[in-house]
C-alpha cells in the first residue's frame, strides 16, 4: 500500500472526523488533509459567531464546531479528543479544563496558559452559561478572536497533536442559501431543518466566499481527494461551493489525482424523498465543476438499523454517468438512540478503516475494479 500520497478529505465535521481518522492511520505523517466546511449557523456555533459579532466587529467570525470536531478526531489520545468534545452540563469549567490538561500531558504535550486563559475568557464573555456549549468550541472562539481563525485552528492542532492538517474551507463570514423554486431559505440551521431536495434546489452562499489559507495547495496537490458521507445540502455544498474550489479540483485532476465519493448509509428521517447513490454522485459533480473518478457505496442493507432508510443503489445509472462504483459492507458503529430522541433512531456510522482500505486500493493503487 502507497502511504507517501496526499489525501484531503473535503466535508462537513461529521463525516469528516469519522473518515480521517483512518485515512491518518493508514498515511504517512503529513500527507492527510482535512478541509472543513464553515457555513453552521445554529447550536454552540451559531451562538458563538453572534457573540463575536457583537465582542469584536471588527473580526471575521467564524463557527468553531465542524473544525472542532475534526481536530478531536485526529488528537493524539481519544481521551484529548473526549475532553475537547465535552458539552458542558455536570462538570464545573475547573474540572473539564482539569480533564483536558490531563489528557494532554499524558501523551507528552503541555496546555499553555495562553489557552487556558482562553477558556476563562470565553466562559465570562458568556457571562457562565457555557450549558451545551463543547469546551473546544471555546478554545477555538476566543483564540479566533485574537489571532484569526486559521491560527487559531493551527494552535489547537498543535496543542492536542493532531495526526492530520485541519484548515477551514473559507474564512470569509457568510450565510448558506438555498433556492428551493418555492422558497428562499437562508441560514445552515434553517436548511437543515426543512426538507430540502439537495438535487434541485440551488444553493449557494450569501455573498462571495473565497477558499481559506492552505486550501488551495491542499486539494491541487492531493493524490486523492476525498468527499465524505455528510448532509448534502448543509454540509457537502457548503463545502464544494467555495469560489476557487473547482478550479483547484480541476487542477488536481491535470496533475493525475483522484476524486472520488463516500455516499451516505441511510437517508435522514426529516428527508420525505429518497435519492440514490447516481444522485448523489451528480450534485457532487455539479456542485465541484468535476466530474468524479469514483463513488463507494454501502451494499450492506440488512446491517442497518433501519434497513427501509438505506440509500438505494442502482449500478446502471452508475455506469451512465461513467463512475467506478465500489459497493462494500460499510456499516460500523451503531450508537442506540438517545432517551430524548423523539425520533426513536439508532445512528450509524460507517466503518471509516474499510473506507480507507478501499480508497488506498481502487483509487491509490490505480487498480480499478468494475461496481
Amino acid at each position: 500500500m502507497e502511504t507517501a500520497r496526499n489525501v484531503t478529505i473535503i466535508g462537513g465535521g461529521g463525516g469528516v472526523s469519522v473518515i480521517t481518522p483512518a485515512f491518518a492511520a493508514l498515511s504517512s505523517p503529513g500527507k492527510t488533509t482535512a478541509v472543513a466546511a464553515e457555513s453552521d449557523s445554529g447550536g454552540s456555533s451559531g451562538e458563538w459567531v453572534e457573540l463575536m459579532k457583537k465582542e469584536r466587529p471588527d473580526a471575521a467570525a467564524l463557527p468553531p464546531g465542524d473544525c472542532r470536531r475534526i481536530i478531536a478526531s485526529v488528537a493524539a489520545s481519544q481521551r484529548i479528543g473526549e475532553a475537547l468534545n465535552y458539552r458542558f452540563g455536570p462538570k464545573s469549567l475547573n474540572e473539564a479544563v482539569t480533564d483536558l490538561t490531563e489528557a494532554i500531558g499524558d501523551v507528552g504535550l503541555a496546555l499553555n496558559t495562553s489557552v487556558i486563559d482562553a477558556v476563562y475568557e470565553a466562559n465570562d464573555m458568556l457571562e457562565g452559561a457555557l450549558q451545551r456549549h463543547p469546551l473546544g468550541n471555546l478554545v477555538l472562539g476566543r483564540l479566533a478572536m485574537e489571532e484569526g481563525f486559521s491560527s487559531a485552528v493551527q494552535t489547537v492542532s498543535e496543542l492536542v497533536g493532531a495526526r492530520a492538517r485541519v484548515l477551514p474551507v473559507t474564512v470569509t463570514p457568510h450565510a448558506l442559501v438555498a433556492d428551493t423554486g418555492t422558497h428562499r431559505l437562508v441560514g445552515e440551521h434553517i436548511i437543515d431543518k426543512a426538507a430540502v431536495d439537495w438535487l434541485a434546489a440551488d444553493i449557494h452562499f450569501s455573498s462571495a466566499v473565497d477558499l481559506g489559507p492552505g486550501v488551495r495547495s491542499a486539494v491541487a496537490s492531493a493524490d486523492l481527494v476525498v468527499v465524505p458521507p455528510g448532509s448534502m445540502d448543509t454540509s457537502i455544498a457548503a463545502a464544494l461551493r467555495v469560489r476557487g474550489m473547482a478550479e483547484e479540483l480541476q487542477h488536481q485532476k491535470e496533475a493525475g489525482g483522484k476524486f472520488i465519493a463516500v455516499t451516505n448509509l441511510v437517508t435522514p428521517v426529516k428527508d420525505n424523498y429518497a435519492r440514490d447513490v447516481a444522485d448523489h454522485v451528480m450534485a457532487i459533480q455539479r456542485w465541484s465543476g468535476r466530474e468524479l473518478d469514483g463513488v463507494i457505496y454501502n451494499n450492506a442493507f440488512d446491517k442497518l438499523p433501519d434497513p427501509a432508510r438505506a440509500v438505494p443503489v442502482d449500478v446502471a445509472r452508475l455506469l451512465e454517468l461513467g463512475v467506478l462504483a465500489v459497493g462494500a459492507d460499510l456499516v460500523g458503529r451503531i450508537v442506540p438512540k438517545k432517551p430524548d430522541d423523539s425520533l426513536a433512531r439508532a445512528e450509524v456510522e460507517h466503518n471509516a478503516s474499510v473506507v480507507a482500505e478501499l480508497a488506498y486500493q481502487h483509487f491509490l493503487s490505480r487498480q480499478l475494479v468494475p461496481a
